[in-house]
């Protein structure tokens, strides 16, 4: 496997959660709250695993260079974002949310998107290519997408 197998696979993985989150951020602007409902729960079954490989693989191998707050800060784009996804994951469709509520959710979506759109462009950030680890790398991808996991139930530290 060549590093640009484990770069398409990860890239696909990015292109199907930029277009669950900007679904649910139509959703919730129409205060669709049904439809965002039942998005955020596609997204948090599908960004379970990817999530975990990011924060248990590809992040330390990146702090490496770019040092640990910069792995601190994009592990804390994760949380924002898994705060969204658990409001409306845990939302009641008939009651919806108010101004305030779907505003925090909206402005955490909007950090989940951003974040997703510029976390795609990190494995460039592991040159030089190592074949056999990122061989491995993939196949550790693979695995984590075969263990079923929630992103909602992944463990953030308390911000502040």
């Amino acid at each position: 496997m060549s590093a640009s197998a484990l770069q398409t696979a990860f890239l696909e993985d990015h292109r199907r959660l930029i277009q669950g989150l900007t679904a649910i951020v139509d959703a919730v602007e129409a205060k669709d709250w049904k439809r965002a409902g039942e998005l955020a729960r596609e997204v948090d079954s599908e960004a379970g695993a990817h999530m975990a490989f990011e924060e248990e693989v590809l992040y330390p191998r990146i702090a490496e260079t770019r040092g640990r707050a910069f792995e601190d800060g994009l592990v804390a784009e994760h949380a924002i974002g898994q705060r969204a996804i658990k409001a409306l994951v845990d939302l009641d469709p008939s009651t919806g949310m108010e101004l305030e509520q779907r505003c925090s959710v909206l402005d955490e979506l909007e950090v989940a998107l951003g974040h997703t759109l510029s976390c795609g462009t990190l494995l460039s950030e592991l040159a030089p290519a190592d074949t056999d680890r990122d061989a491995a790398e993939l196949a550790l991808l693979e695995a984590y997408r075969r263990r079923p996991q929630l992103w909602s139930q992944r463990r953030y530290p308390r911000p502040g």
